[in-house]
């Protein structure tokens, strides 16, 4: 019976900013574990699902005099045209009765900015709810489940105020944020974040009743 060889050895060969050992937490290759064909299939896919590869190249030598054992070594080439992606997005909504919606977005995310994998997050969306948006995350361990994340947002909101179904006026609402999130990464769950947020609003009436109140109001807090 066939029985997969153990890997004595696993040598990465970096070409990239990234550390060896994040390279070895997306390897499904481990050391005194066995290789076969599945295991070399998982790894290059978890490497290549980073996005900043365009080349992974795995050699596998037998190891001399012990027929069970192999040497492994994986090389990972980072992308000589960078990682950086740009996203577009439209929204349009209606309610049928007069009322229009309409927002164009553009985001731009620069990926694997140092060896833990720093990201830099910035949006800019233009119609009804106009904003600016930046964040940058920081993996604080190889192991990437700690992160902090400060970021802040500027813009303008419009919003309804009602009474019942009847819509009285529509508020426009300037809105200044920022704050520092640090949190963990659930795996494939998503995220935990908790941190301080201070905001500033100022809103006013743009259609409706003059008698209505303006409001300007500085607030912290936790999230």
């Amino acid at each position: 019976e066939w029985r997969p060889p153990i890997v004595r050895n696993l040598t990465i060969r970096r070409e990239t900013r990234l550390s060896e050992k994040i390279l070895r937490r997306f390897s499904a290759v481990r050391e005194g574990e066995p290789l076969d064909a599945e295991t070399l299939e998982r790894t290059r896919q978890e490497l290549a699902g980073l996005g900043i590869f365009e080349g992974i190249e795995v050699d596998v030598q037998p190891v001399a005099g012990s027929p069970d054992e192999v040497d492994v070594e994986l090389r990972a080439i980072e992308k000589s045209w960078g990682n950086d992606y740009l996203r577009f997005g439209l929204g349009l909504a209606s309610d049928f009765s007069g009322e229009n919606q309409f927002n164009a977005l553009v985001q731009y995310r620069k990926t694997w900015l140092n060896r833990l994998g720093g990201e830099w997050l910035t949006e800019l969306q233009v119609g009804q709810n106009t904003f600016i948006h930046s964040e940058f995350y920081q993996p604080v361990n190889e192991a990437g489940q700690w992160f902090v994340a400060p970021y802040f947002t500027v813009g303008q909101l419009t919003r309804g105020v009602f009474i019942d179904d009847d819509k009285v006026a529509d508020y426009k609402v300037r809105l200044a944020q920022g704050g520092v999130d640090a949190g963990a990464v659930l795996g494939t769950w998503g995220q935990f974040r908790v941190g301080p947020v201070w905001t500033r609003v100022d809103a006013n009436v743009d259609t409706g009743s003059p008698v209505l109140p303006s409001v300007k109001e500085n607030t912290a807090g936790l999230r």
